[in-house]
C-alpha cells in the first residue's frame, strides 16, 4: 500500500519531538515494542497503542507495559483483551473491532460477471466449489494443513463435485520463516497429486474479487487477533470455515456462515463444516450479519471515542468523593433515594456532586431543585431524547474529568448511557446500583439490540467495567452476581425518623380502621389487587376506609381512571401526590402494599418509621423489611383475600397494631435509618467511615 498524502517517516528515536512539534494530542501505536513505545512517548504525549494479535503474536514487553508507558491498549477483539487482562496489563484495555470496507466486497451482477471470467482463467467450472486462503505464509497461519484439508473435502464431495483451491498471499516474501512455509505448502500439494486443483494468485490488490470467484474462506491459523480476511469474506458472500482462535468466535457469534473448528481440529472436521456451508450452488448473497459492528466507519468513531477517552484520562488527576448519574430526580422511589443518600453524604462531609440525562436545564425537577438548594451541584447533561446517547454521555464525561471523583455511581441510570459511561471511566471506580428488576430487565432489553461497534454484548461484558454493583436486598444478591459478575454490595434503603414519638390514640376495637397506601399510580404497581382487598375488608367491616396517596403517573391517566371505576362505591380517599407524608401517616393505622416491581421499597420503611404495621405483598426485599408476624404481615403475591385476611386480622386485635407499630419503628432505627444507608455507602464508594 502506498503511504498517504502527509506521512511523516520518522525514526523513533525522533517521534516524540515530532510529535511536540506537530502539536499532536496524542500519539496512536501499532506493532511497537514496549521500549519503542516508551520512546515515542518521552515527550509526555499519551499513546493508545492497538494489539493486534493475540499472545504469541504481541511486540516485546507488551506483558510488561505500564501506564507511564501508554495510556491505552486498543484490543483488536474482546479475546486480545481477556488475553492481555490474563497476562496481568498495568495498562487500561479496551476492545475496537477491526473493520473493513463492506461496501467494496458485497456481491453485484458486474463482480459475479467478473468471479466467472476469473473461475474460467484459473480453469475451474461454474459448478466447482473453489476454496480460498488469504494469507501471507507464516508460521502461525499454518498453511501446510492446507493440502490435507482440501484432499478431505475433495473425497466428501466426490464424485457430485470437483473442489478446488486458491492460495491468495505472498508466496514470494522474505519475511522471517516465509520461504519455509511455502516449501511446506508446496510439498504437501505435490506429495497429493494436487497440483491440477490448487492456483496461486501471489500477491494482489483487490482481493475483493477473489474472493467473489470463491465458495468458502478456509483458515487454519494457530492464533489470530480478529481476521479481516474472515470478515470480507462474509462480506463478499463466502462462507468461512476457521479455527475457533482469537476474535473469530465474535464474528461467529452473529454469523452463521462462519463455522469454527477446534485449534487442533483434523481434515475431516474441515470437510464436514464445509459440507454443511456449501451443500449445493446458490446465488451470491452478502452474509455477513450484523455488518455495522464491522465498518471503517464503525471502527473510526470507536477509535475517536477511545482517543478522546485517553487523552482525557492522560490530564485527569487523583479525584475525590462521588459523582451520581441518574436519569433525573423526578418522584419515585428510586430517585427519592437517590436525592436522600446525596444529602446524607452532604451533611456527613463527603463531597457529592450529580449529572443527570433526562432533564431540561430551563425545568429541572422538584428533587434537582432540593439538591442544589442543599449546596449540591446537580449538572444537566443534554436531554438524551432530544440530542442523543453520545452528546449526554460526552458532556458527562467532561464534566467527570474536569472535577475527577473516586467513584462514579449509576443509580437507576439507562444502558444506552451507563455502558459507554462505564467503558470510559478508567481514573475511578465504577458502580451500579440496582433499583430492582428493572435493572436486569433494561440490561436484557439492551443487549437483544445490537449496538455499533459497542463491544460489549451481554451483561457480564459491562459487569467487567464495575468495582461493584450494589442491590437494595439480600435476595437480589445471587442475580446480580450471576447476571453482571462483579461484586455485590447489599445496602438497603434508609429514611429519615421522624422525631418525638406516636402522636395519635391508639386503635381501639370501635373505631373506624383506616387503611393507606403510599405510590405512584402506574399499572406496575398493581393497586387494583389493594382496592379489590379493601372491597373484601370493608364488605366484613363496613367501619373501615382506605386513603391512597401518589400522583398519577405521565401516561398513565387511563389505568387511573380504571382504578376510580374499581373502587366506585367504597370510601377511597385520593389524596394526590404529596410532598409531606408525616400527617398522612398520623392518620393511618395500618399500612397497605403491594410489593412490586421487586425491590427495596421505601413506601413501607417510611409507613414503620411513623409506628405502622405494615401488611405486605412477599416479593422482592419485603420480607427483608417487614418481619411476618411481629411488625406486620407478608401475604402472598396477587391474592387480595389473602391481604384482607390479615388487615382484618390486625384490626380484631388492636393490641396487635400498637405493639407492631412499635416493633416496626424499632426496626428501622437499627437497619433502615438513612445515616446507616449513608455511612454504608460511603464505606463501599470511598472506602471510609464518613467524618
Amino acid at each position: 500500500f502506498d503511504a498517504p498524502a502527509g506521512t511523516l517517516r520518522l525514526d523513533l528515536r525522533n517521534a516524540a519531538d515530532a510529535a511536540a512539534e506537530f502539536g499532536a494530542d496524542l500519539i496512536h501505536a501499532h506493532l511497537l515494542s514496549r521500549d519503542e513505545m516508551r520512546s515515542a512517548g518521552s515527550g509526555g504525549v499519551p499513546g493508545v497503542a492497538t494489539i493486534h494479535n493475540s499472545r504469541p503474536g504481541w511486540p516485546p514487553g507488551i506483558d510488561a507495559a505500564v501506564r507511564g508507558d501508554v495510556a491505552l491498549f486498543a484490543a483488536c477483539s474482546t479475546s486480545v483483551e481477556d488475553a492481555l487482562r490474563a497476562a496481568g496489563a498495568h495498562v487500561p484495555v479496551r476492545t475496537a473491532w477491526n473493520g473493513i470496507d463492506v461496501a467494496a466486497f458485497l456481491p453485484s451482477e458486474a463482480r459475479r460477471i467478473a468471479a466467472d471470467s476469473m473461475r474460467r482463467a484459473w480453469g475451474f467450472h461454474g459448478d466447482d466449489i473453489v476454496l480460498v486462503a488469504v494469507a501471507n505464509p507464516r508460521p502461525q497461519k499454518r498453511l501446510d494443513r492446507l493440502p490435507a484439508i482440501l484432499s478431505a473435502a475433495r473425497e466428501r464431495f466426490s464424485p457430485r463435485r470437483e473442489v478446488r483451491l486458491v492460495l491468495c498471499g505472498d508466496d514470494a516474501s522474505t519475511a522471517p520463516g516465509a520461504r519455509e512455509c511455502v516449501m511446506q505448502l508446496k510439498r504437501g500439494i505435490d506429495a497429493r497429486g494436487l497440483g491440477p486443483h490448487v492456483r496461486w494468485t501471489g500477491s494482489v490488490a483487490d482481493v475483493a474479487a477473489v474472493l467473489a470467484a470463491s465458495d468458502a474462506l478456509v483458515s487454519t491459523s494457530a492464533h489470530e487477533g480478529l481476521s479481516l480476511a474472515q470478515l470480507e469474506a462474509l462480506a463478499a458472500g463466502c462462507a468461512v470455515v476457521a479455527t475457533d482462535v482469537g476474535g473469530a468466535a465474535e464474528i461467529a457469534r452473529a454469523n452463521p456462515d462462519c463455522v469454527l473448528v477446534p485449534e487442533d481440529a483434523p481434515p475431516e472436521a474441515y470437510a464436514r463444516a464445509l459440507a454443511s456451508l456449501v451443500p449445493r450452488p446458490h446465488p451470491r448473497a452478502a452474509a455477513l450479519r450484523d455488518a455495522a459492528h464491522w465498518t471503517r466507519a464503525t471502527m473510526a468513531a470507536r477509535y475517536r471515542f477511545l482517543f478522546e477517552s485517553a487523552v482525557r484520562a492522560a490530564s485527569t488527576v487523583a479525584g475525590k468523593g462521588v459523582w451520581l448519574v441518574a436519569n433525573n430526580f423526578s418522584t419515585g422511589g428510586a430517585q427519592s433515594s437517590a436525592r436522600r443518600l446525596l444529602v446524607a453524604l452532604h451533611r456527613s462531609g463527603v463531597r457529592v456532586r450529580a449529572a443527570v440525562v433526562e432533564e431540561d436545564e430551563g425545568n429541572p425537577t422538584p428533587g434537582r431543585r432540593a439538591l442544589v438548594e442543599s449546596g449540591i451541584p446537580v449538572f444537566g447533561a443534554p436531554r438524551v431524547d432530544t440530542f442523543g446517547e453520545r452528546h449526554a454521555v460526552s458532556a458527562i464525561l467532561e464534566r467527570i474529568a474536569a472535577d475527577p471523583p473516586e467513584s462514579v455511581v449509576f443509580w437507576n441510570l439507562r444502558p444506552s448511557c451507563k455502558i459507554p459511561l462505564a467503558d470510559a471511566l478508567w481514573n475511578a471506580r465504577v458502580f451500579d446500583v440496582s433499583p430492582g428488576a428493572m435493572l436486569f430487565d433494561s440490561l436484557d432489553d439492551f443487549f437483544a439490540k445490537p449496538h455499533p461497534g459497542l463491544p460489549y454484548a451481554t451483561p457480564r461484558d459491562y459487569g467487567a467495567r464495575l468495582a461493584g454493583v450494589i442491590v437494595k436486598y439480600g435476595a437480589e444478591a445471587n442475580r446480580a452476581r450471576e447476571t453482571l459478575g462483579a461484586p455485590v454490595h447489599v445496602i438497603p434503603n434508609g429514611v429519615e425518623l421522624p422525631a418525638g414519638v406516636r402522636a395519635r390514640c391508639p386503635f381501639a376495637a370501635g373505631d373506624t380502621l383506616v387503611l393507606g397506601t403510599a405510590s405512584r399510580i402506574h399499572p406496575h404497581k398493581r393497586l387494583e389487587d389493594v382496592i379489590e382487598a379493601f372491597r373484601l375488608v370493608h364488605a366484613r367491616r363496613p367501619r373501615s376506609m382506605l386513603r391512597i396517596a401518589g400522583g398519577v403517573e405521565t401516561g398513565c391517566g387511563p389505568y387511573a381512571e380504571g382504578l376510580k371505576s374499581r373502587a366506585a362505591g367504597l370510601p377511597v380517599e385520593w389524596l394526590g401526590d404529596l410532598r409531606d407524608l408525616a400527617p398522612f401517616h398520623l392518620g393511618l393505622d395500618e399500612f397497605v402494599m403491594v410489593s412490586v416491581p421487586p425491590g427495596c421499597p421505601n413506601a413501607s420503611l417510611e409507613a414503620m418509621a411513623a409506628w405502622l404495621p405494615v401488611v405486605a405483598t412477599d416479593v422482592g426485599g419485603a420480607s427483608e423489611q417487614v418481619v411476618d408476624g411481629e411488625t406486620g404481615r407478608l401475604v402472598q403475591a396477587r391474592d387480595p383475600a389473602a391481604m384482607a385476611e390479615a388487615i382484618l386480622e390486625l384490626a380484631s386485635a388492636p393490641e396487635r397494631i400498637e405493639a407492631m407499630g412499635i416493633a416496626a419503628r424499632g426496626r428501622v432505627e437499627c437497619g433502615f435509618s438513612l445515616q446507616r444507608m449513608a455511612d454504608r455507602y460511603a464505606r463501599v464508594l470511598i472506602g471510609t467511615d464518613v467524618p
